[in-house]
C-alpha cells in the first residue's frame, strides 16, 4: 500500500506540506484516468549504460497521472540520459471538473514514487504550483542525488531547497527561470562548491544588490567548470571591470548571454542589454576570449562607440561560432551592425547568425546581409568539408572547402559537431586527408588543372614535375586551390 500515516484518509492536501507523508495516497488498483489500465507504480528501475529501463514501455500511464501537476515523462534524446520529466503548458480546464483534488494527490503520489525509485530520471523542471504542492517531496528525492543531472526550477525557492541543491552530487545544469527563485547568495555558494556544474541560467532575476553580484562574480571567477552562463545584467552591475576580466581570462566558458534588468521592466518581457562604458572593456575581454563559441547580445540604449566596438569584438572573434542578435534600439542597431561588419569577410568562425528581434530596417538590410552571408559561407565550407572527409564528393570545391577548414580551429570545430565526433577525432581527420592533397599532383589534380598527374615536355630548363617534395612543399605554403585559375563548368580536357 503507497499509504504513510494516516495520509489516505484527509481528502484535503495542505497547500504547503510539511511533510511526504501528508501528500501521498492509496494508488493500488489506481487507474489512468483515459485508458483505466493499472500503474505499476512500483516497478523497479532496470536502467543502465547498455540498457534501457523497462518504464519507457508505460509511460503512457504515468503520463495519465502526471498530467494533473502539469508534468509529462519523456524519453531523452541523449543516451546518457535516459527520461526527462518536463513541464506541460496545456491545463486541463477542458474537463470541467470542479474537484480534482483526488487526481491532483494520485499525480503527486507517483511522483514520489517515481523520484523515489527511478535513478534513469536525469532531467526535471519543475512548475511553481508543482514546486508549491510537492515540496517535501522533492526535497527528499534531492538531497544527495547523484543520478540528476538538469533541474529547472520555475518558483521562488526557499533557503532550504537551496541546501538540497548544494547536496546534489551530480547536477550538470541549473536554470531559475522565476523572476524571483534565483538567491545570488546561494547561487555563489553553488559556485564554490560545484564539482560538475557545466550551465547555469538565471537571468529572470533582477534587483540583485551590488555586494551581492560583487560576491556572485568573485565566485564566478574561481569557478573552473562552467561552459555555459545566462545571467541578468544586475547580476554583474558590482563590479563589471571584474566580469570583463573573467570573459577574458577564462577558457572554459562557451557559451555567454547577459540580459538587461529594469526596475520598470515593460509587460511583453522586452530582453535587452544595458551597454554602459565598461563594455569597452568586455568588447576587449571578448577579442582576448579562446573559449566562447555561442553568444545572444541585444541593446536597448547607449552612445554609439560602446556598441560599435561591441560589434567590432564579435567580428573580430576567433571562437564565436553562433551569434544570436536580441533586441535593439534602431540607432543602437545602427552602430553594433557598423562594427561587427568591420572585417567581417575576413571571419572563419561565426557559422549561425541569427536576427531574433523586429523585422530589420532597409537602410540596416546591407549590413546584416553582409554578416549572414558570412555566416553561410563558412558553414557551407563545414559541409563541403564533410562530404570530401566522408567520401560523398572530391570534387575542386570541396577539397578546396577543406583546405580552408584546417586553417581555422572554429571551422574544425563546427566540423565536428556537424559529423557527430569529437573535436580531436575531426582534427585529426582533416590533418590527415589534407596531408594527401599536398603533393604536386594530387594538388594540380583536385585544382583541375590535369586529369592524372603533372606532365611537362623538356626543354632543357627545369620543369614543375621535377620539383622534389621538399621545394613543392615550400610553394604550397603559399599556394592554395582556391588561388588557381579553372572553369568549374568543365572539366580540364587534356593532362
Amino acid at each position: 500500500m503507497a499509504t504513510f500515516g494516516g495520509a489516505d484518509k484527509d481528502p484535503q492536501v495542505p497547500r504547503f506540506a510539511k511533510n511526504v507523508s501528508d501528500l501521498l495516497v492509496d494508488l493500488e488498483g489506481a487507474g489512468g484516468f483515459f485508458s483505466g489500465k493499472v500503474l505499476d507504480y512500483r516497478m523497479a528501475c532496470t536502467a543502465a549504460a547498455d540498457r534501457t529501463c523497462q518504464i519507457v514501455v508505460n509511460l503512457s500511464v504515468w503520463n495519465e497521472f502526471l498530467l494533473w501537476i502539469n508534468l509529462e515523462l519523456r524519453e531523452s534524446p541523449q543516451p546518457e540520459r535516459q527520461l526527462r520529466l518536463e513541464r506541460i503548458y496545456h491545463k486541463l480546464d477542458w474537463l470541467d471538473r470542479t474537484d480534482r483534488e483526488k487526481e491532483q494527490r494520485q499525480a503527486t503520489t507517483a511522483l514520489f514514487w517515481l523520484l523515489k525509485t527511478h535513478r534513469c530520471v536525469a532531467r526535471i523542471c519543475i512548475p511553481s504550483e508543482v514546486y508549491d504542492r510537492c515540496f517535501p517531496i522533492l526535497r527528499e528525492a534531492f538531497y544527495g542525488n547523484s543520478s540528476l543531472k538538469s533541474l529547472t526550477l520555475e518558483a521562488s525557492l526557499n533557503s532550504k531547497l537551496w541546501k538540497v541543491i548544494a547536496s546534489m552530487k551530480g547536477l550538470e545544469e541549473l536554470e531559475c527561470s522565476g523572476t524571483k527563485n534565483a538567491r545570488p547568495r546561494s547561487i555563489s555558494a553553488l559556485l564554490q562548491s560545484t564539482q560538475t556544474l557545466t550551465v547555469l541560467k538565471f537571468s529572470e532575476t533582477y534587483g540583485i544588490e551590488n555586494s551581492l553580484s560583487q560576491r556572485f562574480l568573485a565566485a564566478l571567477k574561481a569557478n573552473k567548470t562552467l561552459r555555459v552562463l545566462s545571467i541578468n545584467s544586475d547580476a554583474i552591475a558590482g563590479d563589471p571591470d571584474l566580469f570583463a576580466e573573467i570573459m577574458g581570462d577564462s577558457n572554459t566558458l562557451q557559451d555567454v548571454t547577459v540580459i538587461s534588468a529594469h526596475s520598470s521592466r515593460p509587460s511583453d518581457m522586452k530582453w535587452v542589454l544595458r551597454v554602459d562604458v565598461w563594455w569597452r572593456a568586455l568588447s576587449m575581454s571578448l577579442r582576448l576570449n579562446r573559449s566562447i563559441v555561442k553568444l545572444g547580445v541585444g541593446v536597448g540604449s547607449d552612445g554609439g562607440d560602446n556598441v560599435r566596438h561591441l560589434g567590432e569584438a564579435v567580428s573580430r572573434s576567433p571562437t564565436i561560432r553562433k551569434f544570436h542578435l536580441l533586441s535593439f534600439d534602431k540607432i543602437e542597431l545602427a552602430a553594433f551592425l557598423r562594427g561587427l561588419r568591420t572585417e567581417i569577410f575576413d571571419n572563419y568562425a561565426l557559422c549561425s547568425a541569427v536576427f531574433e528581434t523586429k523585422p530589420i530596417l532597409m537602410d540596416l538590410a546591407a549590413y546584416w546581409f553582409e554578416v549572414s552571408d558570412t555566416a553561410r559561407r563558412n558553414y557551407g565550407l563545414v559541409v563541403r568539408a564533410a562530404h570530401f572527409l566522408k567520401d560523398l564528393r572530391s570534387d575542386r570545391l570541396c577539397a578546396a572547402a577543406l583546405e580552408r577548414v584546417s586553417r581555422h580551429p572554429a571551422l574544425v570545430a563546427e566540423l565536428a559537431e556537424v559529423l557527430r565526433i569529437g573535436e580531436t577525432e575531426a582534427a585529426n581527420a582533416v590533418r590527415q586527408r589534407f596531408q594527401e592533397m599536398q603533393g604536386l599532383h594530387d594538388f594540380m589534380r583536385l585544382a583541375g588543372v590535369v586529369r592524372d598527374r603533372v606532365r611537362c615536355e623538356d626543354d632543357g630548363s627545369t620543369q614543375l614535375d621535377a620539383l622534389d617534395s621538399r621545394c613543392w612543399l615550400h610553394v604550397r605554403r603559399y599556394l592554395r586551390l582556391d588561388d588557381v585559375a579553372c572553369d568549374l563548368a568543365e572539366p580540364p580536357s587534356s593532362p
